[in-house]
């Protein structure tokens, strides 16, 4: 079956210079992926799709570069490095997408866009992910990023901001979905082994080819890693994942998927500014206490934070994911339906103050959508309607972290949430080359929590000291049940105009709107680096809403390329997850006014046929507006400068190598009272991969941080900080990894 075609006039050189305009693209791939595409008078015609379900990048491309808004698209050809691949080597690099490492060894980054669920970890918000255009984010909005596996990836798209609605999302954030590879895409068998620094290996192995009108593809990866911060930071992850597929009829196809990760690590945690300098592999012993002889309060704190070698903080999660999607394509006309179950078990060992938290459960979603693509330009759609519907149950209980093991019991509850997401878009041709696109997004969301912990008293539990005073050996055990429900009416419109072809302009105007979590709402609090947590905080928080104004423009010029979008936004209600100077959790409140500005821009640049060069750079400037707290201060968290720019040279048939340098400049507020700051830092890499002739093997290496650069990749995110508290993150030091693929 052909993908549809378009005149000529519209998707000239479609298939390769949307590769630049993308933002994470690699150019050197544009010649190539330029011949998918065959000219005859004014059609043009891409060739046979091969999977109906799972779209080819070169038809991501075509239909994201079209949208009114910020999208990018990352294909195989852009993820360069293969050695000691995550989520953070996958997306990171990419225009509006920050990725802060945040335990290191098998990765648990945190993730935002525009500064959606910026104060969030280790369970994050504020991004609907996605595998195959199905969510992998549970039914309250929450989501282990760990979980997802890039590696079993073919196409990654990312929708920021209002474009994310496209697909089920409706965040300030957006959407990022993962394509998965299928034996229709690839008919070969990969084995590939791999190890590095600071303990790390890890190996691949995939297959998968067609039978007729069937098709499977199966991929397992399984690592591990002693981490930077050795014996405080090991990590394992195994993964296995397969889909299948079957073409009913040229028109109808069906696919299946099966997912399956089971990853623990260690939490090294935060350390002091001062050990940061001195020994960034170190990791915090607790607050030191001192007396204060005669004085008020008897004991001074100094360097307050967690105990990491006495409570071992460490996260293990399970998930398996079943899903199904069958597509029917008729002409114009698209069809697609969609079913996922999941089951996940998570067990996050928090240090005292917040003791043990487990949660197992099953979330169920259904996806429906009908596109109706404009005649003669056919990757844009004239009508889209999308429903997106997620109930998901799940078991919580929080036990005393007692050095390290369960201690007593101290809460337990049923939660249960629902979403329901109904979007409507089209799209009119005003003019030869101007287009009007209008939206409506209806969220309607449940948040229930049913408290069946049955005792009269919670236990207390203190495992040193002093602080805190003397704590009763238990507390009331108030009722923490509450029903919330929630509703928002988003609406967008975009005004777009195409100069030449693939060149185009846009304005957007368009309003979010973000239930809270179960992380926001139930948040165990009154614990202190020396003892158990007290009560829960149930605040009746609003739903964060916004309204955010996108101006932009893509496009090329011969051998050069840029992808610029800026950003307004205003929030109400904005979901602030707050922490004292010690990091103990205070609960979620709403700000009432703040401020989201932000540039987003990816240049590119073909220098020669054996050189090119690539740009990524974002600009946030987020702040508080009137605030009865912090008046018009910066959030905290959010990194002002970051630009990731690399040289891909490819002097010889086979060989492709360049050094990388990423750099976060000017100093990022640790608390919202902008009283402690986290310094900017940069980074320089060195990648190369060689195809021996043949294609049969290829070899591969990755050198990072070459300068051994002493940073904090990420920090905590408080209410009023310590200049001397454990709030800052390390990254790694220089590391060199390396490996070998073969294929068959």
């Amino acid at each position: 079956m052909l993908i549809r075609t378009r005149t000529m006039q519209k998707v000239a050189r479609n298939a390769g210079v949307v590769t630049m305009l993308m933002g994470g693209a690699a150019l050197p791939a544009i010649a190539q992926e330029g011949r998918s595409a065959l000219a005859v008078d004014e059609i043009v015609v891409f060739g046979e799709r091969p999977s109906l379900t799972n779209d080819p990048t070169d038809l991501s491309r075509a239909r994201l570069t079209e949208i009114p808004g910020a999208t990018s698209v990352i294909g195989p050809d852009e993820r360069f490095g293969e050695a000691n691949r995550s989520i953070a080597d996958a997306i990171g690099g990419t225009p509006g997408v920050i990725v802060q490492p945040f335990f290191g060894g098998n990765d648990q980054p945190r993730i935002q866009m525009r500064g959606s669920g910026l104060q969030q970890n280790p369970t994050q918000r504020g991004v609907l992910l996605l595998q195959d255009g199905l969510p992998l984010s549970r039914a309250d909005g929450s989501y282990i990023v760990a979980s997802l596996e890039p590696d079993a990836s073919n196409t990654i798209e990312i929708y920021r901001g209002a474009t994310g609605a496209r697909v089920g999302g409706a965040t300030l954030g957006g959407a990022v979905n993962f394509i998965s590879l299928t034996g229709r895409d690839a008919q070969d068998a990969r084995l590939s082994i791999e190890g590095g620094s600071f303990g790390t290996v890890s190996g691949r192995a995939s297959a998968g080819g067609q039978i007729g009108d069937f098709d499977v593809r199966a991929t397992v990866v399984s690592s591990r890693s002693d981490g930077f911060r050795e014996p405080f930071n090991s990590s394992d992850r195994t993964a296995a994942l397969i889909n299948a597929g079957y073409r009913i009829t040229d028109k109808l196809e069906a696919r299946f998927y099966v997912d399956y990760v089971d990853l623990g690590f260690d939490v090294a945690g935060p350390i002091t500014a001062e050990a940061l300098e001195s020994d960034p592999r170190s990791v915090h012993p607790g607050p030191t206490v001192t007396p204060n002889p005669g004085g008020m309060p008897p004991f001074l704190v100094s360097a307050p934070g967690p105990n990491v070698p006495r409570d071992q903080p460490r996260r293990d999660a399970e998930k398996l994911r079943l899903s199904a999607r069958t597509t029917y394509v008729d002409g114009l006309d698209e069809f697609d339906l969609g079913f996922t179950y999941a089951n996940t078990d998570e067990a996050f060992r928090f240090p005292v103050s917040a003791g043990i938290r487990a949660t197992e459960g099953n979330d169920f979603a259904i996806d429906a959508r009908y596109t109706r693509y404009l005649a003669g330009d056919s990757v844009v759609p004239a009508i889209e309607l999308s429903a997106h519907y997620i109930t998901g149950d799940h078991e919580r209980t929080v036990n005393h972290n007692a050095f390290g093991a369960a201690g007593d019991l101290f809460s337990a509850n049923d939660l249960s949430a629902q979403t329901l997401t109904l979007n409507a878009s089209g799209t009119l041709r005003i003019a030869e080359r101007w287009r009007f696109t209008a939206g409506l997004n209806y969220i309607y969301a449940t948040r229930d929590n049913d408290d069946v912990f049955g005792a009269p008293t919670r236990s207390t539990l203190r495992v040193g000291g002093p602080p805190p005073g003397p704590l009763p050996l238990a507390v009331p055990a108030d009722d923490t049940s509450f029903s919330r429900d929630y509703d928002g009416l988003n609406p967008s419109v975009s005004l777009s105009y195409a100069w030449r072809p693939q060149n185009i302009a846009f304005v957007t105007l368009a309003r979010s709107f973000e239930p809270p979590t179960f992380e926001d709402l139930l948040v165990p609090t009154g614990g202190t680096p020396n003892s158990g947590p007290l009560r829960f905080v149930t605040t009746d928080l609003e739903a964060q809403s916004a309204y955010t104004l996108e101006i932009g423009a893509r496009g090329s010029e011969g051998p050069f390329s840029w992808d610029i979008v800026f950003y307004q936004a205003w929030l109400d209600d904005e979901l602030l997850s707050l922490r004292d100077a010690t990091g103990v959790p205070l609960g979620t409140r709403n700000a009432d006014e703040t401020r989201r500005t932000g540039v987003e821009v990816g240049l590119g640049a073909t220098l020669n046929n054996w050189a090119a060069a690539r740009v990524a750079y974002t600009f946030q400037n987020f702040t508080f507006r009137d605030d009865p707290f912090f008046g018009d201060n910066k959030l905290a968290g959010a990194q002002p400068h970051t630009l990731d720019a690399r040289i891909d040279l490819t002097p010889i048939e086979g060989l492709r190598f360049g050094p990388l340098v990423t750099w976060v400049a000017g100093e990022t507020p640790v608390d919202n009272a902008n009283t402690v700051f986290r310094d900017g830092y940069a980074l320089l890499g060195l990648q190369a991969r060689y195809q021996v002739p043949g294609g049969r093997f290829i070899l591969f290496a990755d050198a990072r941080n070459l300068t051994d650069e002493r940073f904090a990749s990420s920090s905590l995110v408080t209410d009023i900080a310590n200049p001397t508290q454990a709030a800052f993150l390390p990254g790694d030091g220089r590391a060199v990894y390396g490996g070998i693929e073969v294929r068959f």
